[in-house]
This record gives structure tokens, sequence and C-alpha cells, in this order.
């Protein structure tokens, strides 16, 4: 059963685009594009984290959701982009992928979703398990930073 619209990852830009086959989506029995876009989306960050409103990035379609006034497309993991190595960082970055992806579990597409990350000589790499019932768990490494100089 296919559930997302699988994207391809450019190994030399790192960006992302939507797969095509037969001149349509490709599709896949997994969250590939819900994952991606969920973590490394810009959610608007509250006055309290940033206070400069021009500073507070966000999507810019989070303003017009006439369906979940209070839910946002996004994360803010950017957020701990600069942050240094403490364990503060790395329980911020845990739990900004834990929000992001919550509405999984919220819309009844998951059973549970857990994000665990751990500091690597590049920066950090979360762990994003998904248990989607009927025996199925999803789990993907998502590598933060590599090799950027940050955290």
């Amino acid at each position: 059963m296919a559930i997302d619209i699988k994207l391809t990852q450019n190994t030399t830009t790192k960006q992302f685009d939507v797969s095509f086959e037969n001149g349509d989506f490709k599709l896949v029995d997994s969250f590939d594009t819900s994952l991606t876009v969920s973590l490394f989306a810009d959610s608007r960050a509250s006055s309290s984290q940033v206070p400069r409103s021009e500073l507070r990035r966000g999507w810019w379609g989070n303003q017009f959701s006439q369906y979940y006034p209070l839910f946002e497309v996004g994360s803010l993991l950017w957020l701990v982009y600069q942050g240094r190595k403490t364990q503060a960082t790395l329980n911020n970055a845990i739990d900004f992928a834990r929000n992001s992806l919550q509405w999984l579990v919220n819309d009844n597409h998951a059973k549970r979703v857990n994000a665990t990350g751990v500091f690597t000589d590049d920066g950090i790499t979360l762990a994003i398990v998904i248990d989607r019932g009927n025996s199925i768990v999803e789990t993907r490494y998502y590598d933060l930073w590599n090799n950027s100089g940050q955290v």
C-alpha cells in the first residue's frame, strides 16, 4: 500500500526533489516525504526563542491553515544548527523532531513516534522510529549538519 510520494536527494547539492515514474508521482509504502518535510521545513519560532520577528523563519503556508489553526508544518531543528555540543542542544533537537512528527499520531497514521539522538564528530544523528501498527515499524536515521562545522 503506497502511502507517500518518493523524494530523491541529490548527492551533490543535498536538495530533495519529487520522484516520477511513468509520468506520475512515484509512491512508496513509507513516510518518505512526510518525514523529510516535517523535520526539515522551518517551523516559526516563538518570540521567547527568537526575539526579532523577522528572524523567526517559518513556512508562509502555515498562516493559512484553516483546518488546523494551531498546527505548523516543519520543525524548529534550525534553532540548534549553531548550538554548542551540549546535552541541552541534543535534547532540544530530539524534542523538536518529536514535536514535528506528532501529527502522524494525532491523525492516526501511526500508533507511536519516537526520536532519539546522539552527537557524532560531524553533528547530530537522529533516529526516528514510527510504529505504524500491524507489526510495521519504520526506522530512519538523519545526519544533521554533517561536515558543516556546526554543533
